[in-house]
């Protein structure tokens, strides 16, 4: 039996030449034939919910490039921008070009290193100093946390660290006690070294001041009891030089980060002052001391599949393209068309009639009214102004060419780079190895010379309804209307009504309807809560904040204003296919699972659309009804009855 080998971006370039009728066809029956994602094998000729997936998404929402997207990509650009901002992006598209190609091609150098140690056995990777384990501790135990400070400084600084943890299902017991050490270790190196609590807002304004002067008054009492020939005849003038900096500091002279720079040097120069008086620099401090992150280190670089994650960004090396067009998503995004406001104005005021006769019909006509009564007077509408000429636009492209500068000066030429490689030990590769995205893109190298573009595709929608108390000063509650919204009436239309039903949400979650018309929403609320098994609970900062019901999810928010968009809409159309993320060339889409990113409380992309067409009583194309059926103990796909 072959095993199948494929990838859908060459399939969908193979098909450029077909006509639009029979597009979505062709690549259909290219799909049947394909049983895994991109840069995987499948030894099994049975579909999978991967070829599913794009099959489903491209019936129910056509090609991309024929239909409205709130995505910015070349085949949307002339819709929502310029030709002449675009030029504009030209000109240094080369430089960008030739930095991502050197980038490329160094990091194919790193691979064929790391892989002929591989071939040769000779990648050993045992840490041996506690520098080695922090530096590889980092690089694993990072990704799964990230600290929160308390704005209570009447509590020690230890306990004003939060500690927030980052779900993970590659955990081991060992890993997790690892973890759990090196996360204690961190917070401890922010009380032995301040100047990481400085920079990241653990102390005071106040107390920072105070930690610098104590320890530089503590500097120059040391010195001053060390005799003259060891501590030698310019060590008081760089004591001199500190007591300036931080007197001027006093005075609301900045350093570049603050007290943190400052108490950088302090420290460095109290370290001088020991080696100065003893011949030994005093021990630093390494997070990854205590024999738990040492053995979950240990147990993690020996268990990892590095050929596998080597031929995974092999695979990925063909995506500069993409890394272009990622770039040039974003400056589109700040060099957007401007629009009649009066007439989006107006249109507004026909959303808003139509979701008091389609939606709010279904509550009581004195909950109605006082709905009517709030978007009237306490829900204030914004629309998008162009973007283009403003500073953002500015500060985008002059951080690229500081990006291209700082390339141009630091960059090795390849013979010299691949001769460094040889001289670098294997354990020092594993961190440039283990820096790479799990999708191996261009722009997870470590050595990316682009670092103001990020790796996603930018958007033109960014609808969104903001309570009153979550902007400092706004006298009433937000409805933003994004410029795609204003430019596509239908889909848009759907999209205002999405955000009115946040609105919805928060104005009966303050009591400001009947008890009636409050139960009926609780218990459509708590039906749609129903739609995922298993789906984690909100997170506490959205309990505290508002949109909390008793039965509610994660999802829960985002699926009842999706459903109370689609009673509100008639289109025989999916709305939410312009969230479907479309392929670099337009003819296919990306998103490829029913199931939702982590952490983010939107139902996946797909799911949506497949929600929207049962709840407009749609035909469901086979490929989405096989799809349900491999997804049913996850989703539950019968709408609830409102």
């Amino acid at each position: 039996m072959k095993c199948i080998i494929f990838s859908i971006c060459l399939l969908v370039t193979a098909l450029a030449w077909a006509s639009p009728k029979n597009l979505i066809e062709e690549i259909s029956e290219k799909l049947d034939s394909i049983s895994t994602p991109p840069s995987e094998q499948l030894c099994e000729p049975s579909e999978n919910k991967y070829s599913l997936a794009q099959k489903c998404g491209l019936a129910l929402c056509g090609v991309p490039q024929d239909s409205p997207s709130g995505f910015l990509l070349p085949f949307s650009y002339e819709q929502y921008t310029t030709a002449e901002a675009m030029a504009e992006f030209d000109e240094i598209k080369p430089q960008i070009k030739d930095a991502l190609e050197y980038s490329k091609k160094s990091t194919q150098a790193l691979l064929a290193e790391a892989k002929s140690r591989i071939a040769q056995q000779e990648f050993q990777l045992t840490p041996k100093s506690d520098e080695e384990f922090d530096r590889l501790a980092y690089d694993i135990y990072a990704q799964n946390y990230y600290f929160d400070y308390d704005d209570n400084k009447s509590l020690p600084p230890l306990k004003r660290i939060k500690v927030v943890h980052l779900d993970s299902d590659k955990r081991t017991e060992k890993y997790q006690k690892g973890l759990d050490a090196y996360i204690e270790g961190e917070k401890q190196k922010m009380i032995a070294m301040p100047q990481y609590g400085m920079w990241n807002g653990l102390y005071t304004e106040e107390e920072s001041q105070n930690l610098c002067e104590k320890k530089l008054a503590a500097i120059k009492l040391s010195a001053q009891n060390t005799p003259p020939e060891k501590l030698g005849s310019d060590f008081k003038e760089k004591i001199l030089e500190l007591e300036r900096v931080y007197y001027a500091k006093t005075e609301s002279v900045d350093l570049e980060n603050g007290w943190g720079d400052l108490y950088h040097e302090i420290f460095y120069l109290d370290r001088d002052l020991v080696f100065r008086q003893t011949g030994d620099y005093p021990a630093y401090f390494y997070p990854c001391h205590k024999e738990e992150c040492k053995e979950g280190v240990t147990e993690f670089i020996s268990n990892y599949d590095f050929p596998s994650l080597i031929s995974k960004v092999e695979n990925g090396l063909d995506k500069l393209d993409q890394e272009i067009i990622k770039c040039q998503s974003q400056f589109a995004q700040l060099n957007l068309k401007k629009f009649q406001i009066d007439n989006i104005q107006k249109r507004t005021d026909n959303v808003k009639l139509r979701y008091y006769k389609k939606v709010m019909s279904k509550f009581s006509s004195e909950s109605s009214k006082n709905f009517k009564k709030y978007v009237d007077e306490e829900l204030e509408y914004a629309y998008a102004e162009a973007k283009s000429q403003t500073q953002e636009k500015k500060d985008f492209l002059d951080s690229i060419n500081n990006d291209l500068e700082e390339f141009k000066n630091n960059r090795l030429e390849l013979d010299d780079y691949k001769e460094r490689l040889k001289q670098t030990s294997s354990l020092e590769l594993v961190p440039h190895l283990l820096y790479y995205d799990d999708d191996g893109s261009i722009n997870a190298f470590a050595d990316n010379p682009i670092r103001s573009c990020r790796s996603y595709i930018a958007s033109v929608l960014n609808d969104y309804f903001s309570d009153k108390n979550q902007i400092e000063n706004n006298k009433k509650d937000y409805l933003f209307v994004s410029l795609f919204s204003s430019l596509n009436p239908s889909m848009g239309n759907q999209i205002i009504a999405h955000e009115m039903s946040h609105a919805l949400s928060s104005q009966i979650f303050k009591n400001k309807m009947s008890e009636e018309s409050s139960n009926k929403y609780v218990a459509f609320r708590a039906c749609v809560s129903g739609y995922v098994n298993d789906a984690p609970p909100p997170p506490i900062e959205r309990i505290e904040e508002s949109f909390s019901y008793p039965d509610d999810t994660l999802y829960t928010e985002e699926d009842m204003a999706d459903q109370l968009s689609y009673i509100f809409s008639d289109d025989k159309q999916c709305g939410d296919c312009s969230i479907m993320t479309p392929s670099y060339d337009g003819l296919s889409y990306l998103d490829n699972s029913l199931l939702a990113a982590e952490d983010d409380p939107h139902s996946s992309s797909l799911l949506r659309v497949i929600r929207e067409a049962l709840v407009k009583k749609m035909e469901m194309p086979d490929s989405c009804q096989r799809l349900m059926e491999l997804y049913k103990d996850k989703f539950e796909f019968t709408p609830c009855d409102f």
